[in-house]
């Protein structure tokens, strides 16, 4: 009896692993964000600007940060600031400092978080 329970077990643990599939989500590798940054960074510094790049996942954390030779001291927590606020609105941080600056009743997005 028990031999056949453990054959029948055997026989249905792969059938139960794909029914049981784990969720997924769209993510950015390390290394492409890595990439994502330094070309970025490169295009920046081809143009005379010394900047930090940030780029974040999809929660806001900071995955890659990357400092131009020459940089201001600001330029880090700023650009940190920048792709959180991009990844927390869901938006570019441009059209939102229009959808704040147009709409008072939008001004309060600004003390939401203080990254942003």
């Amino acid at each position: 009896m028990i031999r056949n329970l453990v054959i029948a077990a055997a026989l249905l643990t792969p059938f139960a692993a794909q029914a049981q599939e784990l969720p997924t989500a769209p993510y950015l590798p390390l290394a492409l964000a890595t990439q994502a940054a330094d070309a970025a960074l490169q295009a920046c510094v081809a143009e005379g600007h010394n900047v930090s790049v940030a780029i974040v996942a999809r929660d806001g954390a900071t995955k890659v940060l990357l400092k131009a030779d020459n940089s201001g001291p600001h330029t880090g927590s700023s650009a940190e600031g920048k792709a959180f606020t991009s990844a927390a609105m869901g938006r570019d941080t441009a059209g939102l400092a229009e959808f704040i600056s147009t709409a008072p009743a939008n001004a309060g997005l600004r003390d939401m978080d203080a990254r942003m």
